[in-house]
């Protein structure tokens, strides 16, 4: 290890010692993954090393691949890949860095495993390059023009609106409204009630039916019921509702107060 800039274990547990690390070049990086007990604690190299991650969720960095395999198959079912490519896993793993953003901090190179953006992220990211590359049959428009593919943005949507409530609660209709004013659609409140109980409705008959409706499919009709039918608006509401957007924890868009009283 002497000179080395980074180590990557996946081995057994305590196998370096800190001198080990200090025969490594200044400012070494240390991934020591090995479960339950590192390649070396993190404390015992702290003052050492830029950057330490471990596969463990009480240290800082965990590094996990719950942050990429939903994503990843995700991705592949929507574009109907063929295989999993080792482009379509680098394309997973700049998507997870993405998240990180302007967050990036020595104790925070990697999203935590609770980040609820990752997954639709690291799926966009797969199909988008599994569609570049012709690793599919068939890929959606969305995915060809490099946006997620409607499903993820959509089931945002219905989650915040309904969730497993089933019934849209005056919260979150307020939080749906003032994602629908970010993006300058003019909505009127009670326009947004009518298309979410006709959607309901459709939902019934089709459940009757022995035909399910999905949740992409009621909130795409909902959206299109309200005349939204630009996929970049559907990307733009999702985005606001990702954020836990809520009246009263962020100030309103410029025209969403109005919007509000409508």
């Amino acid at each position: 290890m002497g000179g080395a800039d980074v180590f990557i274990g996946l081995s057994a547990p305590n196998v370096l010692t800190r001198e080990d690390v200090e025969s490594m070049k200044a400012d070494p990086i240390v991934f020591a993954m090995a479960n339950p007990d590192p390649e070396i604690r993190p404390e015992l190299i702290a003052d050492i090393a830029a950057v330490i991650a471990t596969g463990r969720s009480d240290f800082p960095n965990q590094i996990n691949n719950v942050l990429a395999f939903p994503g990843v198959f995700r991705g592949a079912l929507d574009a109907r890949a063929t295989e999993i490519t080792s482009g379509m896993n680098l394309a997973a793993a700049h998507a997870i860095a993405t998240v990180v953003g302007d967050d990036l901090a020595a104790d925070h190179i990697i999203p935590s495993v609770f980040d609820t953006r990752v997954a639709d992220r690291v799926a966009a990211a797969v199909s988008a390059a599994a569609a570049v590359k012709g690793w599919c049959e068939i890929a959606p428009e969305a995915v060809r023009a490099g946006r997620p593919p409607l499903r993820a943005v959509t089931y945002d949507f219905w989650n915040t609106l309904i969730g497993e409530h089933h019934s849209p609660s005056d919260q979150r209709v307020d939080r749906v409204m003032v994602a629908l004013a970010s993006v300058e659609a003019d909505v009127a409140r009670e326009a947004l009630l009518a298309a979410t109980a006709a959607a309901e409705d459709f939902y019934e008959v089709r459940w009757r039916e022995n035909r399910p409706f999905s949740p992409e499919e009621w909130s795409a009709q909902v959206l299109g019921e309200l005349s939204i039918g630009d996929p970049s608006a559907h990307d733009a509401v999702a985005a606001e509702l990702r954020r836990g957007l809520s009246v009263t924890e962020r100030t309103l868009a410029p025209n969403a107060e109005a919007t509000l009283r409508t």
